[in-house]
């Protein structure tokens, strides 16, 4: 990485939206092509469900596949781009507004996600499902992604010092890291009351219920700040970011050969409701693998659909949500063909592409 990408800008600073984040910043390329493969990955694994309904056994392993890293790579890149973005400068009113204002707008479209989710059931009884969503008893599917990215964002002002701290201190983070998952999964264990159980869930999970839960994932988005730092450049070095991708995967190693010796079922081992150890550092292993590849492949061949789509990250998420789950209410046909799910794939992108060209006009940014 050219030294020179470390450089910090000075003068009035506020935090940039998604697709200015990086902009300024040469080094955040990567993490903007990271963030896009990602996000088409995603987008990939759902039109395999929305639209091939699992149908097609290679695109359905796939979508297996995607399910294992996706999730974690994101919330990674997120952690490193609230760094660089905003703990590694200085703080103004700004740019906390700016960090309340996104959360806030994240905040916005998770109710939207959930709304169209259930948009059916809305004419049987309007007030009582709106209310359900409204007061997050009810995280209809997909919907829950964004709760993490919510929760993180708004953390960001009130635990900066504490953050920093973080990105610094690669003993202080393990220590964290691991007494935030150990709580989560002692809390996974406590048989909550149905009624606190809709809030739980979203903190340390809640039987089989589809969630990220907050503590479980916090040790990837400290992380994620963590390799933040790192990507300032002065201390950055593709070898040194490949030796922490070994020590990952041999932590990985060791946790797999250790749920096998105790004849753990690998569907186990990879369980992701609520995560399991070895789901997460799976997914931070290929996030390593993605900033390697994309590293080695810089400036060598172009990818600039998949730029765009890491700088529109959050905005392509929410409207193929709400895109396919539109097909699902008003068309669901189950498309089997390979070839005919591959061009629905593109029909989804291209759509939300022009969306989000048409939504510049006006100059409303998510």
């Amino acid at each position: 990485m050219d030294k020179k990408s470390a450089q910090h800008q000075t003068g009035k600073e506020k935090v940039p939206s998604e697709d200015q984040q990086e902009s300024n910043l040469e080094r955040n390329d990567i993490l903007d092509y990271v963030r896009g493969l990602a996000i088409f990955l995603m987008v990939v694994a759902h039109v395999t469900v929305f639209i091939n309904n699992n149908s097609n056994a290679f695109l359905g392993g796939l979508a297996q596949l995607i399910d294992i890293i996706a999730f974690t790579v994101f919330l990674m890149v997120s952690g490193a781009v609230a760094y660089l973005a905003y703990l590694d400068r200085k703080e103004t009113k700004k740019m906390r507004s700016s960090i309340v204002d996104r959360s806030f707008n994240l905040l916005v479209a998770y109710f939207i996600v959930s709304l169209v989710a259930i948009l059916p059931e809305l004419s049987k009884d309007f007030a009582r499902k709106t209310l359900e969503i409204l007061f997050f008893l009810r995280s209809p599917s997909y919907s829950e992604f964004l709760i993490p990215f919510i929760v993180y964002g708004f953390s960001l002002i009130p635990l900066r010092n504490f953050y920093k701290k973080i990105a610094s201190n690669l003993k202080l983070l393990i220590i964290v890291g691991l007494s935030a998952y150990i709580l989560g999964w002692l809390l996974y264990q406590v048989p909550y009351p149905k009624s606190l159980s809709y809030y739980m869930s979203f903190v340390s999970g809640y039987s089989d219920w589809f969630r990220f839960p907050l503590l479980q994932y916090f040790p990837v988005f400290l992380l994620g700040i963590y390799f933040g730092r790192i990507f300032q450049g002065k201390e950055l070095s593709l070898e040194r970011f490949i030796k922490y991708g070994v020590v990952i995967n041999l932590i990985f190693m060791v946790f797999l050969v250790l749920g096998l010796a105790l004849d753990t079922a690998p569907a186990e081992l990879l369980q992701r409701w609520p995560p399991t150890p070895l789901f997460l550092l799976a997914g931070t292993i290929a996030f390593v693998l993605m900033y390697v590849g994309f590293s080695l492949l810089k400036g060598r061949i172009p990818l600039p659909f998949l730029n765009y789509m890491g700088k529109h990250a959050s905005a392509f998420y929410i409207y193929h949500i709400i895109i396919l789950y539109l097909y699902r209410h008003y068309v669901n046909v189950v498309v089997s063909p390979l070839l005919l799910t591959l061009v629905s794939l593109g029909i989804v992108l291209g759509l939300i592409t022009f969306i989000l060209e048409l939504v510049k006009l006006f100059r409303v940014k998510i």
